[in-house]
């Protein structure tokens, strides 16, 4: 039987408190038609209805812009057979299996905003599965997922089976969330400690993760060997993360789940900041980089701290909603790192009501029960257009998708997400964000003696341009890919080389300029002496 949406009170919350709360559920914990069993995420389709990655039924279900059940699919899900059940036709859980159409623990879905097309990150089978928007198979894409002939695509033509789940070269091993845009398919590998990048079409491109290239480094492609990232908690190191979100100006925002802390990267894999309580290991302040070091997150329950952060998803204006599973709450942060606030039951003062702490009110872990407003044991979480919050929890009794927003908010029908769609290179922040800082560090000066020339060690924080230049010296240009040092020449012109031919020494003041790709700039200056042997 559908379940339809269900109007809930707004409970009581603190005076200093906005009317943001719980305004409708729909849902119910069994396999039939309109239900869930151990739901595991969500995502909100353009034309606004909600799409459920089942997990223990083995399929997605479909609801409407106001909760209404239309149809759910994977193999087998229609009584008597069939991959499509309505609630005319009734429903039932799948057996699940690594056949094609076929859908085992899935534990994210997303709507290619291009297509219309579904993914599905298919857990139990190491792979991503691709559907229509009706809910027919495509073709999935894995490590060596083709029966036929081994190759990392397949179809209903060619026989699907699971992929390897070893973490080598373009495999994907238990990952619990992704994000899709029309370009790019980013999927949190969870046991590899990184992050893989596909085309929507299945193509593996590289992935990004502390020591996941073979020899050395933290960016592997197809013509690499990748291998399981590190697990660390230094800058840059990912440690089981659990989910992506694609921000407004291109970056990945990942749940760094053991870590507990929000890791930020360009498109391209390079580390740009991490947030969290107190992961800045020079000062013990909530962000961290390259120059400042990073260390594991504090695990309390305190306004900003991360109870082991799971699904992540943005909002309209840009901000960060993270599940937080310790602490049974959704927090919000903005794309810099700052804490917003947090909402479930009891998180100020452990009330038996919906309400929302911020920094100046404090925070406590929330309870965990059916009442409306409690998010407990929730695994999932998403923002539509209308700035609405989606939790999906999943406890005794309850499976269920729980909807806060202003009294009032109207269902997102056919809107769509105001933010453009990130392309993979990046782009400048959006209108009215706070763009992320640049961060330069002036380090260590090697000398050549026998040709007067000079070797200088910057340290920045991310991906962007460095300029070297100032009287006596020679213009100097790099572009790191990434946060870590970069080496700039220096190579006296005019007077100062003038001086050391003649007195073997020379002074020169060099300015550096660091400009951080969609970010801010940062100068620092010296003055150093240039030594020549006579």
């Amino acid at each position: 039987m559908a379940a339809s949406a269900l109007l809930i009170a707004v409970l009581a919350m603190p005076a200093a408190a906005s009317a943001f709360g719980p305004i409708s559920s729909f849902g119910g914990q069994g396999e039939g038609a309109g239900h869930l069993s151990a739901p595991s995420d969500i995502s909100i389709a353009p034309d606004g209805r909600s799409l459920i990655a089942d997990y223990s039924n083995n399929r997605i279900d479909v609801f409407s812009p106001a909760g209404e059940f239309l149809f759910a699919f994977g193999a087998g899900v229609k009584p008597g057979g069939g991959d499509v059940c309505t609630a005319q036709s009734g429903c039932q859980g799948s057996s699940g299996g690594p056949g094609a159409g076929s859908i085992e623990s899935p534990s994210d879905v997303a709507v290619d905003p291009a297509t219309g097309r579904i993914f599905v990150d298919d857990y139990g089978n190491d792979r991503v599965d691709v559907y229509s928007g009706a809910g027919a198979f495509l073709y999935a894409f894995g490590r060596a997922v083709n029966s036929t002939d081994n190759s990392e695509r397949c179809t209903e033509a060619s026989g699907c089976r699971a992929g390897e789940g070893n973490g080598g070269t373009g495999d994907i091993h238990q990952s619990n969330g992704f994000a899709v845009t029309s370009q790019r398919v980013y999927v949190a590998d969870g046991l590899s400690n990184r992050v893989d990048v596909f085309t929507p079409e299945g193509e593996f491109l590289y992935a990004f993760g502390k020591g996941i290239r073979s020899g050395g480094g933290n960016v592997c492609n197809a013509l690499q060997t990748c291998v399981p990232g590190t697990g660390t908690a230094e800058a840059g190191g990912l440690y089981e993360p659990y989910d992506v979100a694609v921000g407004a100006e291109g970056n990945l925002f990942v749940s760094d789940r053991q870590n507990q802390r929000v890791d930020v990267f360009t498109p391209q894999g390079a580390f740009l900041y991490g947030f969290g309580k107190q992961v800045n290991f020079s000062d013990g302040s909530d962000v961290c980089d390259a120059l400042s070091e990073c260390q594991q997150g504090s695990s309390g329950s305190s306004a900003g701290s991360l109870g082991f952060p799971g699904a992540i998803a943005k909002d309209p204006a840009g901000n960060l909603d993270l599940v937080e599973w310790n602490n049974n709450r959704i927090s919000e942060f903005t794309p810099t790192g700052a804490f917003v606030r947090a909402f479930g039951e009891g998180v100020v003062n452990g009330a038996e009501a919906f309400e929302i702490c911020t920094a100046a009110s404090g925070c406590v872990a929330g309870k965990s029960n059916a009442l409306p407003g409690s998010i407990g044991n929730a695994y999932g979480v998403a923002v539509d257009c209308r700035s609405a919050v989606y939790a999906v929890e999943d406890g005794t009794g309850i499976s269920r998708v729980e909807r806060f927003g202003e009294p009032g908010t109207p269902t997102p029908a056919t809107c769509t997400d105001p933010t453009p769609t990130p392309t993979p290179t990046g782009a400048p922040s959006a209108p009215g964000a706070t763009p992320p800082a640049a961060r330069l560090a002036i380090g260590k000066l090697k000398l050549n003696l026998g040709k007067g020339t000079g070797t200088l060690f910057v340290t920045v924080s991310g991906p962007g341009v460095v300029i070297l230049k100032g009287p006596g010296l020679a213009k100097v240009s790099r572009r790191p890919a990434g946060a870590g040092t970069v080496a700039l020449p220096l190579k006296p012109v005019g007077r100062a080389k003038r001086q050391l031919l003649a007195l073997g020494r020379a002074k020169v003041k060099a300015t550096v300029t660091f400009t951080l790709t969609g970010g801010t700039a940062a100068s620092r200056s010296r003055t150093l002496t240039l030594r020549r042997k006579l």
